[in-house]
């Protein structure tokens, strides 16, 4: 994306994103069907279950959770934090389903899916357990803007959740504990890498992270 069409797509989702969040979308609304795509699943079920990924910022684990084996972001002093799946390198069209439960946070507990990474330039899909909204937020160039976002009850902290998106090309849908709450159009269509997650003090565990996509 050039940085004249950034400027322009980011001076329009800030005035949207200061304007009454929408409601989600009607009953009925068709969902988007990714097909002919290849399938990658990550468990982190075993010792090596990160190996290929890339930390873009954060400090990301595996953990023990109620005797499972799950990815925990426990760093708290980070203003963004995400790490991308070493499959698909790079991706315009992809479906991504995580859960994810987070666990505390004062400024911020929320875990999210990020697709189509480059760098620090990614949209980001996200819940909060502090916040009345679900949103999308496009990244890059060290500034975020509001994408799309409907207003909801704050998510349960401490409790599991499931986030699910499906891209393609300018059309974005995103779910969360299985209704659809967000379809909406993106500058954003460059192809990049889809990772999980989180923002400021927020520490979040992620497990069962799925991805379908079609190479560009």
């Amino acid at each position: 994306m050039s940085s004249k069409r950034w400027r322009l797509a980011a001076s329009a989702l800030w005035l949207a994103g200061c304007a009454e969040e929408p409601e989600p979308p009607a009953a009925g609304v068709a969902s988007l069907v990714l097909e002919g795509a290849r399938e990658r699943s990550y468990e982190f079920a075993s010792a090596d279950a990160l190996d290929g990924f890339t930390v873009g910022r954060g400090e990301w684990v595996l953990a023990e959770s109620a005797g499972a084996r799950v990815l925990l972001q426990r760093k708290t002093d980070e203003l963004f934090c995400w790490i991308h799946a070493p499959e698909p390198a790079r991706a315009r069209d992809v479906e991504v389903s995580v859960r994810f439960r987070p666990l505390s946070g004062k400024e911020d507990a929320s875990g999210g899916i990020a697709i189509r990474g480059e760098g620090d330039r990614y949209l980001v899909l996200r819940g909060n357990g502090l916040e009345h909204n679900f949103r999308a937020y496009l990244h890059g160039n060290g500034r975020r803007e509001v994408a799309a976002g409907t207003s909801i009850a704050p998510i349960a902290i401490g409790e599991w959740h499931t986030l699910r998106v499906v891209a393609i090309a300018e059309r974005v849908q995103a779910w969360l504990d299985g209704e659809l709450l967000l379809d909406f159009e993106t500058a954003l269509v460059e192809p990049g890498w889809v990772g999980l997650w989180t923002k400021a003090d927020a520490v979040t565990e992620f497990a069962e992270f799925r991805v379908r996509y079609r190479e560009p």
